[in-house]
């Protein structure tokens, strides 16, 4: 399936078919991204929860809402948090999903001044795909894991000014600087919207790339 053609997608990386030390993303804006360790299967990257990353230069000084999606598979063997991927500005200013290795919800993390979150209803099964989706800015935050709305919300809107000059994004971790929460298991393809998607197209994602994972 083909994503490309839609103007608001910012970022789309099928990480099942791209396999070498750096690629350019595929989308509209052709991202080059650096593979520091991760190691390519036929359904995605493995990262190894040590310092496996996947960066690329990425901007947000211009978005007002996001669409964050992504195909994750953990493990669940491990004892601390695990970023699935996230932006990162400064120790106040960042945004991720991130899992607990050992068996916490799937979460969706803003981080501008103070901390809103949202969770999964449950906790993922190990070693079991999931498609995660989470909206972010007018609205609030809100997640839908394999289309399923999750009860879980946060309705304030939420404005990105603050995160003006965020430059990076990395798939792995969240945090620059930090050695620790980074992912362990797979992630199978990821996209980054510049606006909401609705119920409808997030159904429409997950049923013609379910057959991947599935």
């Amino acid at each position: 399936m083909d994503f490309i053609f839609d103007p608001s997608l910012v970022l789309y990386l099928p990480l099942y078919k791209l396999d070498s030390a750096s690629f350019m993303s595929r989308d509209a804006y052709g991202h080059l991204c650096t593979v520091t360790g991760a190691v390519w299967q036929l359904n995605g990257s493995n990262f190894d929860g040590v310092d496996d990353i996947i960066s690329l230069p990425l901007s947000f000084d211009t978005l007002t809402d996001l669409t964050l999606e992504a195909w994750i598979n953990n493990p669940l063997d491990g004892d601390s948090v695990g970023m699935v991927w996230g932006f990162y500005k400064d120790a106040t200013h960042r945004i991720g999903i991130f899992t607990d290795r050992t068996g916490g919800a799937i979460t969706a993390e803003l981080y501008i001044g103070s901390v809103k979150d949202v969770s999964s209803d449950a906790a993922p099964v190990a070693d079991t795909w999931y498609h995660v989706v989470v909206l972010l800015g007018t609205g609030g935050i809100k997640m839908y894991v394999d289309t399923v709305a999750q009860a879980d919300t946060d309705t304030s809107t939420l404005s990105f000014a603050d995160i003006a000059g965020m430059t990076e994004a990395q798939l792995g971790k969240y945090v620059v600087a930090d050695t620790a929460n980074v992912w362990k298991g797979k992630i199978g393809e990821a996209r980054l919207y510049s606006r909401r998607l609705s119920v409808v197209e997030i159904t429409h994602n997950y049923g013609v790339t379910k057959w991947r994972y599935r």
